[in-house]
């Protein structure tokens, strides 16, 4: 891949890309793989999700969970790219897998 591209840009705040995920079906998710875990996730927020699953010991697995929900969002339709003044910009986009 590293041969392909002059540079790699992760975009981990909006800047590049706005991405339309559905972040209640993402919490569903995480939430399904708590209680697989054993460990009660309805009393927790969002980020309490993420701190459960890390003390549970799968905390890379709800990582992973979330980062398939945000990739296949970038490859959605809905995913748009966020205008810029900048004429050097330039972007090429492709799969960072």
């Amino acid at each position: 891949m590293t041969d392909d591209y002059d540079a790699v840009v992760y975009d981990l705040d909006g800047t590049l890309a706005r991405l339309n995920v559905d972040w209640e079906q993402v919490e569903r998710d995480v939430s399904a793989r708590l209680r697989a875990a054993n460990v009660d996730p309805d009393n927790f927020d969002t980020w309490g999700l993420l701190e459960a699953a890390e003390d549970a010991g799968i905390g890379e697995e709800v990582d992973e969970i979330i980062a398939d929900h945000e990739r296949e969002e970038r490859r959605a339709p809905s995913a748009s790219r966020v205008p810029t003044n900048s004429p050097t910009t330039t972007f090429r986009w492709g799969s960072a897998r």
